[in-house]
């Protein structure tokens, strides 16, 4: 298996779809101008997010799988939990909005805007 040391998408929407496989983003995911929407598509399992997503852009998962996000993110725009879990053991920016038809787990003090 390759991977990827860096990514550059420039005002792009990018969707992982895991499957029943893993997704597992150990670098930090950001962008100076604009993120658009990053899409996790996790149908089972587990899947983690630990480098930290920033700039101005949305957070969605999609699947009845978990998503941890265990970085101090600092993205400014909405977490969409479309379904399944996403459980927190990182940190949110103050301003995110969380929309959820899912399972929102917080193990971490966190202060979020809704």
């Amino acid at each position: 298996m390759g991977y990827v040391k860096e990514t550059t998408l420039a005002d792009s929407n990018v969707t992982l779809n895991a499957g029943s496989g893993t997704v597992s983003l150990a670098g930090d995911v950001g962008a100076s101008k604009s993120l658009g929407t990053l899409t996790i598509n996790a149908t089972s399992g587990s899947n983690t997010i630990s480098g930290v997503i920033s700039g101005a852009g949305n957070l969605t998962k999609q699947g009845a799988g978990t998503l941890t996000l265990s970085g101090t993110n600092t993205f400014t725009g909405d977490l969409t939990i479309s379904a399944g879990t996403v459980t927190t053991t990182g940190t949110l920016a103050d301003t995110v909005d969380v929309i959820n038809s899912g399972t929102y787990d917080v193990d971490a003090s966190d202060t979020i805007q809704s």
